[in-house]
Parts: structure tokens; C-alpha cells; sequence
């Protein structure tokens, strides 16, 4: 199942490891995303690897750790994964 008219998702509930992927096979056009809830340590290069467009929003709540990052990491994240 593919969903092609859809640009945004909200998530009000903590994601778990495979969420990126199955998402990014899901929704195909996806430009907004929030995220209401704590994601994996590996949610940059999760949506880098994962996503089918570029996205223009990213909002990211109740991160917990998520960014204790590298700054290497986060300048590839921001290259490959936005407008």
C-alpha cells in the first residue's frame, strides 16, 4: 500500500526503530513531519536512508537523548534530507 497525496503526518506517540522505513514506504510524498513523541538515536540517518523526497518541516518533541549526535552527521543530514 502506497498513500501519493499525502504531504504531512503527525506522531503523537514515541517511535520505534522501523518506523522510518515503513513510513517512507507508506507515505511517498511526505514533506512535513512531526513527532510528538521520542524517536531512535538513529532517526537522522533513518530518514536519510529512508525518505523518497526531501523534506521541508521536521519537528521533533520528547527527544530524550536522540541528539547527543555527531556534528559531522548532523551537516549530511541537513544536505540530503531538506530542500
Amino acid at each position: 500500500m502506497a498513500i501519493k497525496n499525502t504531504e504531512a503526518v503527525y506522531i503523537t506517540d514515541d517511535v520505534q526503530q522501523s518506523f522510518f522505513e515503513d513510513m517512507f514506504n507508506i507515505v511517498l510524498h511526505l514533506k512535513h513531519l512531526y513527532i510528538y513523541g521520542s524517536v531512535p538515536k538513529t532517526w537522522m540517518r533513518d530518514i536519510m536512508q529512508f525518505q523518497k523526497t526531501k523534506l521541508t518541516y521536521l519537528t521533533l518533541f520528547k527527544t530524550d537523548d536522540a541528539f547527543d549526535i555527531d556534528t559531522d552527521l548532523l551537516i549530511a543530514f541537513l544536505r540530503v534530507s531538506f530542500l
